[in-house]
């Protein structure tokens, strides 16, 4: 009975992934859901949200990052980023937001490689970049974050992935494992950044914008290493003619924007439109 519950009241309605070497993971395109019969989501056939695909080079804009820009399931669609920037520059103007949880430079960049079309075929390009962007490229580890295909049992999955960040907290493999972290800026990244913005034909070059979200620690600390990052990123861009945009020198964006240590909440991302209407090249 709870089976047919969880079933019935929507709660296997999570978008699906593809995996791949290359790219990772990514969400599988012309799929939809309505998640605990409150949350829509669709995609179209490019893997985006938001609307179907077609070429716009007078106003179409592309939305690139990871978790930041894709949301959550349990986020209405009108209170995601992309949806929050298209109701605020509205018109003529559509957003396409592309992205999956925990992507770094390296899968965003095959994302664009693989979509040349789209890429050729829109105005701007709006790319959302943390700290954790520049280390190696995300891979398919789990079902239970990046599920491939419907479970057969919904709430043997749901009870172990509500369990899992419980279970990963008590290993001390787990957590030495974690806490390995990465430099921050590794070779492979830090190259194909610079050679993917030097490749870009030069009118959407310029009409990149790239955007240095700050999680709520290196928000309200300061970090050398994060500093010397968001400097190098900031110099890339400047030297390739995009703009860049740094939150942490915008006012308007504070601890209150987040929902946990990283993730914008819906007032966050409120915010973060009205400050990509003003400063972005659109």
């Amino acid at each position: 009975m709870a089976e047919l519950a969880l079933r019935q009241c929507g709660y296997d309605q999570f978008p699906l992934y593809d995996v791949s070497a290359d790219i990772g993971y990514l969400p599988k395109p012309n799929q939809a859901g309505n998640f605990a019969d409150r949350y829509t989501w669709s995609l179209n056939e490019r893997s985006m949200l938001n609307e179907p695909w077609f070429p716009d080079r007078d106003h179409g804009v592309l939305l690139l990052g990871n978790s930041l820009v894709w949301g959550e399931v349990r986020m209405l669609p009108k209170d995601k980023l992309g949806a929050q920037l298209q109701a605020i520059v509205g018109g003529p103007w559509r957003i396409w937001s592309v992205g999956a949880g925990s992507w770094g430079n390296l899968n965003e960049i095959t994302y664009l490689q693989h979509n040349r079309d789209v890429v050729a075929n829109i105005h701007s390009l709006i790319w959302i970049i943390n700290s954790g962007s520049f280390s190696e490229r995300s891979q398919w580890r789990s079902d239970l974050t990046h599920p491939r295909s419907k479970p057969w049992f919904l709430s043997v999955y749901l009870l172990k992935k509500a369990l899992a960040p419980w279970i990963s907290s008590r290993l001390p493999a787990l957590n030495s494992a974690a806490s390995s972290a990465l430099p921050l800026l590794s070779d492979e990244p830090k190259h194909t950044f610079i050679d993917y913005l030097g490749k870009t034909r030069a009118d959407l070059r310029s009409r990149i914008t790239i955007v240095w979200y700050p999680n709520l620690d290196e928000l309200t600390r300061h970090n050398a290493e994060v500093e010397g990052l968001a400097a190098w990123v900031r110099e890339t861009a400047t030297a390739n003619d995009c703009a860049f945009v740094d939150l942490r020198s915008d006012v308007r964006w504070k601890a209150s924007c987040y929902r946990d240590s990283i993730h914008p909440s819906v007032d966050g991302n409120a915010i973060l439109a009205r400050i990509l209407q003003e400063r972005a090249r659109l």
